[in-house]
């Protein structure tokens, strides 16, 4: 499987799917990366994957941009997460390349990420976070990076999905 991203817990792979030969792309954490202290024991606690795992999938019922789980494997020394398939680009990438053309010839007089553009990927990022307030979940780590370029409408409109809820909890309205 090719390596599409690396982060500090994770890694994220391409693959194909032998019955269909669609694409999906595969979150990769090493329960090594889980481990914590228990009356001494150093033990592998996988609570915070699966809440990971529940979390997402609870918030992306019926939400466009938020990032599909399609299964969870538990197979040894990792657990792959089987998510749909993004391009590479997440958020930071998508903005910095409108900026900076892939040939290197920078006019900046041409470099503009038009308000109307910017406007309906805001509004994308708002539908997201509002699925998850629906379920009563806070994300609690919005940033470019934890948003992916699904795919493009044009060359300065990027199609974005909210991913990465490994620090997502439930809330309580009215409660802290």
């Amino acid at each position: 499987m090719p390596l599409r991203r690396s982060g500090a817990f994770s890694e994220v792979y391409t693959c194909i799917l032998r019955e269909s030969g669609e694409q999906r792309a595969v979150k990769r954490i090493a329960k090594k990366m889980m481990q914590t202290n228990v009356g001494g024991k150093r033990v592998i606690d996988l609570t915070p994957i699966e809440q990971e795992v529940s979390l997402q999938r609870e918030c992306c019922a019926g939400a466009e941009n938020i990032v599909k789980i399609f299964d969870v494997y538990d197979s040894g020394p990792v657990v792959d997460i089987v998510l749909e398939p993004m391009k590479k680009d997440d958020l930071f990438d998508a903005i910095e390349n409108v900026y900076y053309p892939e040939d290197g010839n920078i006019d900046y007089a041409d470099c503009r990420y038009s308000e109307l553009a910017a406007s309906r990927l805001v509004k994308q990022v708002i539908a997201a976070v509002g699925a998850c307030h629906e379920q009563q979940v806070c994300h609690r780590d919005l940033k470019p990076e934890n948003i992916l370029v699904h795919t493009y409408i044009s060359d300065q409109e990027p199609v974005v999905k909210l991913c990465d809820f490994g620090l997502a909890t439930k809330v309580t309205p009215g409660v802290g």
